[in-house]
């Protein structure tokens, strides 16, 4: 008996019935709420974000001009939702601001492997410098949408083509953009705005070879240029790319002040990491030498993520920091089984909270991310900027 071939009829029928399912789970972890909400934050969580002794942010509080916040039934501390921490964190003013007039500054997060954690390393990152009072900007250059989904979309049956990034490469047609301003859309984290992606963008992918394929045009550059007026609205804008060096990840990279890898010591992924690099180095100097072109960065930071205490990724924690040197940063981000509780409520780190249940799980994983938060917010500082 000859078997059964699978027509495209079938695979649509796959994706369909998937599509039932995805979405059913989806509303059932979200219920009874259609969409996201965040978190309410605690004065002793505030006391964290901003570094200041708790007696003294309960101080501060009293004084009617901070946020009264409120008081649930049946609880006895206050607490506020994100916008009035938000409020909270600039009125005590601790952390630099960035001077009108002055870039933002724009970072990439790259891998060439999927599972790195990558899309909730810059997520939980765009949140966390939020939490400081910062205006982010996350651009989700991933087909698979990952990172819009995490702002509770539905890329797959609520945005098309015209919602994302793509309209940036419709070459010479009339739906081509100059800017993002028609996809910019608020998130449900006070703070955090989104161009989200969906499937449509791989289009992007087939109208990019053919941009290279015309000596007369800037094919790596179209991103940067779209976000020359965004630099100055936002402190920070946030790119999620692809698991791969494809022609969109290469467009973030050229737009971006800083690249930050976060990378698992395992084996194949410390072998994925390098043949990444080199590929980058490649493309890189292959633009140099077609086009002139010369690109720097002011930061490249590689992140350690899923960290156990196994033997093997001890040593291949050593292995990596041998190989990446400087470039490796000072914290690391955990394994946790905190990553398969948010991940089942398609949330992150951040939207759980203590009525969760998982305050001590989170903890090391969340103060992994706060220290990352903390880099790379006194990095661009440092840096004016990315000016």
């Amino acid at each position: 008996m000859t078997p059964k071939r699978i027509t495209r009829e079938d695979i649509r029928e796959m994706v369909r019935q998937a599509t039932v399912v995805h979405d059913s789970v989806r509303a059932e972890m979200l219920a009874p709420h259609p969409r996201k909400i965040a978190p309410r934050f605690t004065a002793t969580q505030i006391a964290e974000i901003v570094g200041i002794d708790r007696v003294k942010v309960d101080n501060k509080l009293r004084s009617p001009q901070y946020p009264v916040g409120q008081i649930a039934l049946g609880k006895r501390r206050r607490t506020f939702d994100l916008a009035e921490t938000r409020e909270i964190v600039a009125r005590l003013d601790s952390f630099p601001k960035r001077e009108a007039g002055t870039p933002g500054f724009t970072m990439s997060c790259v891998n060439f492997k999927g599972g790195s954690t990558k899309t909730s390393t810059v997520f939980n990152l765009a949140q966390g410098l939020a939490l400081r009072g910062r205006k982010v900007l996350l651009i989700d250059l991933d087909p698979q949408a990952s990172a819009s989904t995490l702002t509770g979309l539905m890329p797959h049956t609520e945005l098309s083509e015209a919602d994302t990034a793509g309209l940036l490469y419709s070459m010479d047609t009339g739906d081509a953009q100059p800017d993002l301003n028609y996809a910019i859309r608020k998130t449900y984290w006070d703070g955090l705005d989104i161009v989200p992606s969906c499937g449509s963008l791989n289009s992007a992918e087939l109208i990019l070879p053919q941009m290279a394929a015309n000596p007369k045009r800037d094919w790596w550059n179209v991103l940067n240029e779209a976000l020359a007026t965004h630099r100055l609205e936002y402190d920070y804008i946030l790119i999620d790319t692809a698991p791969s060096l494809s022609y969109l990840a290469v467009n973030a990279a050229y737009a971006s002040d800083g690249l930050l890898m976060p990378l698992p010591p395992e084996q194949l992924d410390f072998s994925a990491a390098l043949v990444f690099w080199d590929m980058v180095l490649e493309l890189m100097d292959s633009i140099y030498t077609a086009r002139g072109v010369e690109k720097d960065f002011k930061f490249i930071g590689v992140v350690l993520s899923k960290v156990t205490t196994r033997p093997v990724s001890v040593m291949m924690k050593g292995f990596i920091q041998r190989a990446f040197t400087q470039y490796v940063v000072t914290t690391e981000i955990p394994a946790s089984e905190a990553n398969t509780i948010s991940g089942l409520t398609f949330g992150t780190i951040h939207d759980l909270v203590d009525d969760d249940g998982v305050a001590r799980a989170t903890t090391k994983l969340r103060q992994g991310f706060d220290r990352l938060v903390d880099l790379v917010d006194s990095s661009a500082v440092a840096n004016n900027w990315g000016a």
